[in-house]
This record gives C-alpha cells, sequence and structure tokens, in this order.
C-alpha cells in the first residue's frame, strides 16, 4: 500500500511538472549526461529557436545552438560545459548567453540552469528569456546619455548635475573653465556649494537645495559664485 501510494504522488508530481512545463511562455528544455544534449523541449522553446518538433530540437547539442563564440571572445563550446560545470557544482547558475536560432539568426538570452534529479538520476533543466527587447532599449538609453552628453559638453554655459544632496556628480567642460577647476579638482570637494560659494554661503545654499527637493520647483536665481583662485 505505501509503495502505492508513492507511486501514485510520483505520478501525479510528474503530471503537474509537465503541466506547469508545456504551459511556461519562458523557454524551457532539459539535458542530461553525459553527452548533455538536449533531451525535451517545451513549446516555447521549439518556438524560441524555429523548431518543427520536439525530435528536430533534441538531437542539438547546447551549443550547437550558438554561435562559434560568445560575446566575450570565448569559444562557445568551452564556456558551455564550464556553465553545466557550475550548475551541477552549485545547483544553479544564472547567466546571459548568445544563442542562435535553427534558422541562424543570433539572439542574446538570460539562462538559469537547474541540477534536477528524478529516479535517481541527475538531469539540467534550462530556462531561457530572448532579452533582445531589453538589449535594444538599454542601447537606446545608452544612445540617448550620450546625444545628452555631447549636447552638454558643447554647451557655452555652465552645467552641473547634482544628487539630491548636493553632491556632485557631473559638470561640463564651460563650467568647469568658468570657475578655474580641473573635473577631477571640482568632483572631490563633493558638495556642489563647496566647490562653487563663499563659506558664509553655504548654509543658504544647503537649505536652498532642501527646499528644491521638497518641493520640486524650479526657476532661475541670482547667486554668488566663487572661482578657484578666490574671485
Amino acid at each position: 500500500t505505501a509503495r502505492k501510494q508513492a507511486e501514485e504522488k510520483l505520478r501525479e508530481s510528474e503530471a503537474r511538472f509537465r503541466c506547469l512545463f508545456e504551459s511556461s511562455h519562458d523557454a524551457i528544455m532539459t539535458l542530461e549526461p553525459p553527452s548533455w544534449r538536449f533531451s525535451s523541449a517545451n513549446p516555447a522553446a521549439l518556438e524560441m529557436f524555429g523548431a518543427v518538433n520536439e525530435a528536430e530540437f533534441t538531437v542539438q547539442e547546447p551549443w550547437a545552438l550558438s554561435p562559434p563564440r560568445q560575446p566575450d571572445g570565448r569559444d562557445s563550446v568551452g564556456k558551455a560545459r564550464e556553465m553545466i560545470e557550475t550548475a551541477l557544482r552549485a545547483g544553479s547558475h544564472f547567466f546571459e548567453w548568445t544563442h542562435r536560432r535553427i534558422s541562424g539568426e543570433e539572439f542574446p538570452a538570460t539562462v538559469l540552469l537547474s541540477r534536477m534529479e528524478s529516479g535517481g538520476k541527475v538531469f539540467l533543466q534550462a530556462t531561457v528569456r530572448d532579452i533582445t527587447a531589453n538589449k535594444r532599449a538599454e542601447e537606446d538609453v545608452r544612445r540617448e546619455r550620450e546625444r545628452l552628453r555631447r549636447m552638454v559638453d558643447s554647451a557655452q554655459v555652465g552645467i552641473a548635475f547634482l544628487a539630491l544632496d548636493g553632491a556632485v556628480q557631473e559638470a561640463n567642460d564651460a563650467l568647469l573653465w568658468m570657475l578655474g577647476w580641473t573635473r577631477d579638482e571640482f568632483a572631490a570637494h563633493g558638495l556642489m556649494w563647496e566647490a562653487v560659494s563663499p563659506p558664509d554661503h553655504h548654509e543658504q545654499e544647503r537649505e536652498a537645495m532642501a527646499e528644491l527637493v521638497r518641493t520640486g520647483a524650479t526657476g532661475t536665481t541670482e547667486r554668488l559664485v566663487l572661482h578657484r583662485d578666490g574671485r
């Protein structure tokens, strides 16, 4: 009776796993030793890699669905084996990877390798997410930041970016020239008013900064500014 109950629980557990496996929007596949070829793949994985069916997918080795080298220049075969060994040793391993669809199209992805055991046999489950959209968004942000940086650097007025406590994060060349500081010297002051205001104005500037943060007010004000040479 106990054995029958254990077998029934195992069947129920396998059925739940199969349901999650098949319905997941993430691409999930399993790899088994010693060759570490793919042994199964859910519908999301087949769609991601452009496989017609599971049979076409499972004849592939993990490195066959990768370009010869990863973005860091490392050989995909050697690095894939290293990722597998790390997951087996640590229990799981999360990393970014450049994959290649069966059609030859490359795409960036995150991979979570998890060490699993069933019936006394150890295997790996890989959960893969296509992060092409994320990478494009990151590149768009990088380009926009670079565009803004060029605009700021080429401006004829002094511009500084501050943290909410008044700490200097960036200053353009016009401001540095205006005040007589090098970039490193200016950044070493920490707080903006320590670099550009007379000492007896520091408390006033600190209060003005706190008020700005509290209210979010914008506008133009006049300030007494101190040059590096004391003027």
